[in-house]
């Protein structure tokens, strides 16, 4: 839970230097508003919102640019199938410097697409990481004693629940008995 407390941290410092119109991207934040001036987030809260639109609107733009050389490519081969060559060749000559634009176009968006899959990649195996370090010891646990995760972690809080509890209780009895034997 660092990231909270970062962003609380975060809150609290612009509220302290005077600015009061902040937001917070973060599910379930109290201070989640879109409409401030100034918003808070953490970088995988960015990412996890970003990388997925970024992602579609990159491949909607890669399409585009192959439906536009398609169309040109299927004007010449429909002139040609018909044996209109000097007519394919006039719309070649015509087109040649749009098309070359538009295969550039569409190799620098299909290079910006898969440096984003490679981002979403980075974050998904972070995500991973960290539920592994957060989850490790529990599906551990499962696996030890052949139940399900959910089943485990219930266990798990009951045995440290009431340990927590005997411990408390036991630490209230030997001082209440120290005091009386005084």
């Amino acid at each position: 839970m660092l990231a909270l407390s970062l962003i609380d941290q975060t809150v609290e410092r612009l509220y302290s230097s005077g600015i009061h119109d902040v937001g917070v991207i973060q599910a379930d934040h109290p201070l989640t508003n879109c409409a401030r001036g100034v918003q808070v987030a953490s970088v995988q809260t960015l990412s996890r919102r970003q990388i997925p639109s970024l992602l579609a609107v990159q491949a909607d733009i890669v399409g585009d640019l192959d439906d536009r050389v398609a169309q040109i490519d299927a004007t010449v081969q429909a002139d040609t199938s018909r044996g209109r060559t000097k007519s394919a060749l006039a719309i070649v000559a015509e087109q040649s410097h749009a098309r070359a634009d538009l295969v550039v176009r569409r190799e620098t968006a299909a290079e910006k697409l898969a440096l984003l899959r490679v981002q979403r990649a980075a974050v998904a195996r972070e995500r991973r990481k960290i539920e592994a370090d957060d989850l490790g010891p529990l599906r551990f646990l499962s696996a030890l004693f052949g139940f399900g995760t959910e089943q485990t972690m219930r266990a798990f809080v009951l045995a440290v629940s009431l340990l927590l509890d005997l411990s408390a209780v036991l630490l209230l009895l030997a001082a209440t008995t120290r005091r009386g034997a005084r």
